[in-house]
């Protein structure tokens, strides 16, 4: 039987990945989709549009919405907090202690758009620094958004 995992085990690795690390966008990428193909996240394609990591464009982005889905759940289900983020719970099937919360939620849609974007080729790095060059000079509320 292997150790619980615990809250301050999780956010001591945490700390050491965050502060030693210090990855530039593309290589978080490179490295979330390493990790979801070491869990098997990429195999196994059931349906079309196959990229060339072997999952579907559908599944993928189906997963990125299931995490927005998630974090609107936090806010429509008043757990969210923006004093407290982080809350944590443990996990009925493994026992150990699990972080939820908005920022979690938050966490995961990067993590799935990262894993995404590498799946498929896409330079996010450059994708992010061409899409906000090109908002700079969008006018307030573009497109008569009201929101």
């Amino acid at each position: 039987m292997s150790e619980r995992v615990t809250k301050e085990m999780i956010e001591e690795k945490a700390d050491r990945l965050q502060n030693t690390d210090k990855l530039t966008v593309g290589e978080w990428c490179k490295k979330l989709h390493a990790h979801n193909v070491q869990k098997g996240f990429h195999e196994n394609p059931t349906e079309g549009g196959i990229n060339p990591s072997g999952r579907t464009i559908w599944t993928m982005l189906g997963n990125i919405v299931c995490e927005v889905s998630e974090a609107w759940e936090e806010v429509r289900e008043g757990t969210f907090d923006l004093n407290e983020p982080i809350r944590w719970e443990v996990d009925p099937v493994t026992n150990n202690d699990k972080p939820e919360g908005i920022g979690p939620e938050l966490a995961d849609i990067l993590i799935r758009t990262m894993d995404t974007a590498e799946a498929l080729g896409i330079d996010l790095e450059r994708m992010v620094a061409i899409k906000h060059t090109y908002n700079q000079g969008r006018k307030t509320k573009h497109g008569g958004k009201r929101i």
